[in-house]
This record gives C-alpha cells, structure tokens and sequence, in this order.
C-alpha cells in the first residue's frame, strides 16, 4: 500500500496536523534510535519507501542527540561543552537532546543535560515532553531526575495526555504511576477525545499491573468516559479476563450503559466475549442489570447475540468450548 501511495505521487513529507509526515514516521517505526546513515541507506524497508531521500537529513538530528546515543558520559560531558548551542535544538520531530536521553534510559546524560540548562518543558510534533518519554521508556530513575528539575508533571500532549497516561501504557509500571500521582499528576485526567482516563486505558489494553496500581492509588473504577462507558465496560468490549478480575473483585459496578448504542454489560458480552469471560460475569454482582433491556437498536442481548455477534467477535474461537450455553448461563 506505501508503495502504491508513492508511486500515485503522495508527498512523503506532508506533514500532518501535529506536524509528522510518512518519512518521519517511517524511520521511527523501522530503525533504531542510534541509527547511521549507513544504516538508513541499507534498511530493505527504509530503501523501498524512500530511495533517493536522505531521510536522516531530513529528520535534522543534532550532532548532540548523535552523541548522547554512542558517547560515554564523560565523552558526552565534553562534547555537551563543545556543543551547548545545541543543548535545546529540536529536530524534525520536535524532539530535544533531553528528551532521547529520556526515551533512551539514559539517567546520566539526563542529569547531564539539565545540570547543564536543558529546558524540561519542551514539546515535540506531538506535544510529548521528556517526562512522557521518560514514562513511555519506565525509565524510573529518569523520571525521577526531572521530577527533581522541576519537569512539568501536569503537561498534555496532543490530545491531552499527561505523563500518567504514558506511564498506564507500558507494561508494569506501578513505581511511576505512584511517583506521578505522588508529585502532582492528576490520577483521573482525562484525553480530550473520549474523556478516558489512565484506568480506561490500562484496563482495555491488558495492564493488570498497572490496573491494580492505579485503584490503589485512588483511581476512580466508575469513571465514565463521553459515551458513557466505564472501565468495567472496557474490559468486556476488549475481551480482558485479567483486568476485568481486578475490577470485579474491587467493586466495580456492573449496571453502566455505553450511550453510543445503549448497550451495557450483557450486550457487550454477547457481541465481544469468550465463554470464560461470560462465565466469570455469571459468578460476579450482577445488580442493577436488566436482563430485557433493549439497546439504540431496540435489541435485548439475546437479540445481539444472535445477530451481531457473527460480525463483532473477533477472538480465537474455541471449538470446544460451548458458547450458545455460556450466554444462556449468564442471562439466567
């Protein structure tokens, strides 16, 4: 499909809305941070989307992020002296030498740099700071270090996500969750396309780690995004047995209803869930469910099991596994 697009005359470095274009994205997703020129140059996937394009010279990247990736500290410490007009140069993404030693890992450098005046605050193409890319990476110990030079823990990014939402995404992150709430972050802060929350997204991602964390810090199981969904209806719609355990087992109320198509906890289940996802339903406090409640379509679950469930699930279907009785069983 790329190499349709290309050949159709798409201009690879059309930048969208925040500012990132197909190259930019290209090299990102394909190559290493620390990538050569060399490297670019002789990448299949790189070469087949962009042969005559020096796509590193296009990114713009500083011979300082160059040596925070393959420099020592103490080479690095030299070189940050040699190079200090650079210490804040952004690049094609919008990125600063502070913010990959962040996305790298890299405490040393990270203290090196802001000892050294890097400015903390700024943002990228996508309005991600170092500290989101600290959280994105679970580098604790970088997190921590610009929480100590005063890193704005409330910042948001395109689309109003603060470094707690980073930190929800990757796997295991309870230390940093709890840091970030710790320092100011707050624990509910919602995007601004769908009102989620960390917890919204940690649940229907899988985190159960992270989950757990984020209840025992204070994080709201009831939280509703625009459309009316809860947590609790996220780990049904995105099949998530193990974080919908977390939430049943602390409460969570079953009786919420996604607006978008009048659809709660049974009608879910019957479109998105295995048999062992409706059979831990069956064994939960089910109060406030109405088992003829009819949806936008004016369907009952029953209705949708039959009919949209062909055409919803999309998990592995077990042959052995009986789910015309499970769904009985959860409707009894």
């Amino acid at each position: 499909m790329c190499s349709f697009l290309l050949q159709s005359g798409v201009n690879r470095f059309f930048e969208d809305l925040s500012g990132v274009s197909a190259a930019m994205m290209a090299w990102e997703l394909v190559l290493p941070p620390d990538a050569s020129k060399d490297l670019a140059h002789n990448t299949e996937v790189i070469q087949s989307l962009f042969k005559k394009d020096e796509v590193l010279d296009n990114l713009r990247f500083s011979k300082l992020r160059h040596a925070l990736l393959t420099m020592t500290e103490e080479s690095f410490s030299r070189e940050l002296k040699l190079s200090f007009s650079l210490l804040n140069q952004q690049d094609a993404l919008g990125r600063t030498p502070l913010a990959w030693a962040a996305a790298q890992g890299k405490p040393g450098k990270a203290r090196q740099l802001l000892e050294a005046g890097a400015a903390s605050d700024i943002v990228d193409k996508h309005g991600k700071t170092a500290l989101h890319w600290a959280c994105a990476a679970k580098a604790k110990e970088v997190v921590e270090i610009l929480l100590y030079h005063g890193a704005p823990v409330e910042a948001r990014d395109v689309i109003g996500r603060t470094p707690i939402w980073t930190a929800a995404h990757a796997p295991d992150s309870q230390e940093i969750l709890a840091l970030l709430v710790e320092r100011g972050d707050e624990i509910d802060s919602r995007d601004d396309i769908y009102a989620r929350t960390p917890l919204h997204l940690a649940t229907y991602q899988g985190k159960a780690s992270n989950v757990t964390a984020l209840l025992k810090i204070g994080a709201d199981i009831e939280a509703k995004m625009t459309s009316g969904r809860t947590p609790l209806l996220n780990a049904i719609a995105y099949n998530q047995l193990s974080t919908l355990e977390i939430l049943i087992e602390n409460g969570a109320r079953a009786d919420a209803i996604d607006k978008t198509r009048g659809e709660g906890v049974l009608h879910l289940a019957a479109r998105f869930t295995p048999p062992k996802v409706m059979r831990r339903l069956r064994e939960a406090n089910l109060e406030g469910v109405k088992l003829h409640a009819r949806d936008a379509q004016g369907r009952t679950a029953a209705e949708s099991f039959r009919l949209e469930r062909p055409g919803s699930y999309y998990a592995e279907v077990d042959p052995t596994e009986d789910v015309d009785q499970a769904f009985d069983d959860l409707c009894l």
